[in-house]
């Protein structure tokens, strides 16, 4: 018998069943092209987005306002333990917090919403930092050792080992992954002398470079701050950073911000302020990678503090912007909205938060008070 031409034996289906049959077929993919029309588009990782909904830490929870204006509402409560917020993934996606449970803080991912809560790693965080991977499916995460050493680790929320990286005996802290692809991170590390330098990775865990920057140590070894702040220009072409560099007549020198090539080379100081007792610290690029907002602070009984905005290219010093604030912790963190059309600024010592204009430099107190500076969800443009 010819196989190829064999006619399969098949039951004859009614006229009735037939038509049911392609309405089903026909609201299912009706159904299908729904869904898909409904998705977000996701945002690029790094640049100009749109301006999501924005949340921060309020009484042990975290709680979300879909605008500046909107009421607030509870994102992720307190009722499993006490949590901290981590920030939001950059496709909007997802969010990363701490919740403490029987004295132990673990780290958790959730949706955006707060549904589908998850731990990602079994071990208790001891002194964490950790950073969003650009591919929203990885967390770096750096954290002190059960000997009292440190190490980071990348952080996979689909459940699959930790990826280890070797640093050697370098003690990292605080990370930043570099744009537009974010192929690589940078951590900041202690080597064994007791200065800070920043050591680049591939995405894998595996060591690219160390960038060789120096420590004076005027403060003596162990001292984390003599390379801090490390901030990726929204292109990656450039890495501006925070040293402190010696003053004539004040050994233990002031801080002030530079920037230097992606390859470690073309390090220069930008303009600072003109009063040399004013500290100039913790660069973070705008969106558009035009400006760069810094914080400022006098070492005085007052603690003053405040933020300065100045040109990216270094053209300029910087102009202040926002409130003075004054007081034994008068430590001010910012943000800037995706957009770019606000700087964000939350003074720890009261819970306040400004929304400030970058081109006027006027603010308006926001109407909420917070443990936290906010972070917002990114939408696409």
């Amino acid at each position: 018998m010819d196989l190829a031409t064999r006619r399969l034996p098949f039951a004859t289906v009614p006229l009735r069943a037939l038509i049911v049959l392609a309405l089903i077929l026909i609201l299912a993919a009706a159904a299908v092209l729904l869904t898909v029309g409904s998705r977000h588009p996701v945002p690029p990782p790094f640049g100009p987005a749109r301006n999501g909904p924005l949340a921060y830490e309020k009484a042990d929870a975290i709680y979300v306002r879909d605008t500046v204006d909107a009421p607030e509402r509870v994102l992720m409560g307190s009722e499993g333990g006490k949590v901290k917020f981590a920030g939001f993934s950059p496709d909007g996606t997802r969010m990363a917090f701490v919740r403490t449970i029987d004295g132990s803080d673990y780290f958790f991912v959730a949706d955006a919403d707060g549904r589908a809560e998850r731990k990602i790693l079994a071990s208790p965080l001891r002194d964490a930092y950790a950073a969003w991977a650009p591919d929203s499916r990885t967390v770096a995460v750096s954290d002190e050792t059960t000997d009292g050493g440190r190490k980071v680790m990348l952080v996979h929320i689909d459940g699959t080992p930790p990826t280890i990286v070797d640093l050697g005996d370098a003690s990292p802290t605080d990370m930043v992954w570099r744009p537009p692809a974010g192929a690589e991170l940078l951590v900041r590390a202690m080597g064994r002398g007791g200065g800070q330098d920043f050591y680049l990775i591939h995405a894998d865990g595996t060591l690219i470079r160390s960038f060789g920057l120096p420590s004076q140590l005027q403060l003596g070894s162990g001292w984390d701050n003599y390379n801090s702040g490390p901030a990726w220009s929204p292109d990656g072409s450039f890495l501006a950073y925070t040293r402190i560099e010696p003053l004539e007549g004040d050994p233990p020198g002031h801080f002030r911000v530079h920037v230097i090539r992606a390859d470690g080379t073309g390090d220069v100081a930008v303009p600072g302020p003109a009063d040399a007792a004013t500290q100039e610290a913790w660069p973070l690029w705008s969106p558009d990678g035009k400006s760069i907002v810094v914080s400022r602070f006098v070492y005085a009984s007052d603690g003053q503090g405040r933020l300065a905005i100045l040109p990216a290219d270094g053209s300029a010093p910087g102009r202040d912007i926002g409130p003075t604030t004054h007081g034994g912790d008068s430590s001010v963190v910012k943000t800037w909205a995706p957009d770019g059309t606000r700087v964000i600024s939350y003074v720890k010592a009261t819970g306040e938060t400004f929304l400030i204009d970058p081109v006027t430099g006027k603010d308006e107190k926001a109407a909420w008070s917070a443990a936290s500076e906010p972070d917002y969800v990114r939408l696409a443009p």
